[in-house]
């Protein structure tokens, strides 16, 4: 085990039921006692100080989980806003536990979900091999915005990273939360995945907040995969500031008692980009503006009917059986 002179902390953040609106559902609810006890015994011995943050009112005994090695347990209280798709809630719940980890003295924050089993080895010896490409690409040093590590890219999908896991030096991670939190009533795109990335970039980099705002739709021009202005800017962010975990480490999680290579066929996760297909990426070429072409219409309003339509379907489950 790689040691390392700063201080790690853990978030184990999210309900003690779930639910979810993804590929592996669990109308009835699934309890994550059980996963949340397997990953508190597993990274016990690898990070510094551990914290579950989750929601008043669900039924645990904290003292079970303190008996195997958690430091700190954080229950909120639900946002009042209608958060049908966990939007709000997943950054609420993350920052009373990096608000938590600040206290601890934690240089290096690391965030799971509760359903999820992720082995503790891995994650952890890939992280502190791979600290120097946390730190900011620009001037290499911890006081400036350095980089965020997310579970996943999606190839088909410009602006897309995947929230399984967070991690980043404390300060990263905390204004990565901040800047969610600040546009708690704004949606700029009916993906999560999109929406947490476009709200922080705009946030960090004040050329990017202005193009964006002077769209009048922003869906419509970074959903196109051939607009090379918005793709630029998309290759620049990822260049900079973004991470994404190895596959091997992406395919060994356990996500509500199933592999997430259960759950996923091969054909989806040749969709998916990974640390190892991108490395670390050079900062792009501007390009020209593509043409406009029956092709690309018809590839721009397919990509924005598939997200509205999953948009309006999480809001109908959230009505019927989500609501918390």
């Amino acid at each position: 085990m790689i040691k390392s002179k700063y201080k790690l902390g853990l978030i184990i953040q999210g309900a003690v039921v779930t639910y979810g609106q993804g590929p592996n559902n669990c109308k009835r609810g699934f309890n994550a006692i059980d996963s949340i006890m397997a990953n508190i015994i597993d990274y016990r011995s690898m990070v510094d100080c551990i914290v579950l943050s989750t929601w008043k009112n669900q039924h645990f005994n904290v003292d079970d989980f303190k008996s195997v090695g958690l430091d700190e347990c954080i229950t909120s209280i639900y946002p009042p806003e209608i958060d049908h798709d966990n939007r709000l809630k997943q950054f609420i719940s993350t920052m009373a536990g990096v608000q938590a980890l600040k206290k601890s003295g934690s240089d290096f924050i690391i965030k799971i979900r509760t359903d999820q089993v992720v082995p503790a080895a891995p994650l952890i010896e890939w992280i502190l091999s791979s600290l120097h490409l946390f730190n900011s690409s620009q001037t290499n040093t911890l006081e400036t915005v350095g980089r965020i590590c997310l579970s996943e890219y999606r190839s088909d999908t410009p602006f897309y990273a995947g929230d399984f896991i967070f991690a980043g030096w404390t300060l990263d991670i905390e204004r990565f939360c901040r800047s969610i939190l600040d546009m708690r009533n704004t949606h700029l795109h009916p993906c999560i995945g999109v929406d947490y990335i476009l709200k922080y970039y705009s946030r960090i980099d004040d050329s990017f907040n202005q193009y964006l705002m002077n769209l009048w739709l922003p869906i419509i021009y970074v959903s196109d995969k051939q607009n090379s202005t918005a793709q630029w800017y998309w290759e620049l962010f990822r260049s900079r500031h973004l991470l994404v975990i190895p596959k091997v480490i992406f395919t060994s999680i356990t996500w509500r008692g199933r592999l997430m290579t259960d759950i996923l066929s091969p054909n989806v996760l040749k969709g998916f980009s990974f640390h190892e297909d991108l490395i670390l990426l050079k900062e792009p070429v501007r390009l020209n503006h593509q043409a406009w072409s029956i092709n690309r219409l018809r590839s721009l309003f397919k990509t924005i009917y598939y997200e509205f339509t999953r948009y309006f379907r999480a809001i109908i489950k959230h009505y019927i059986y989500l609501r918390p």
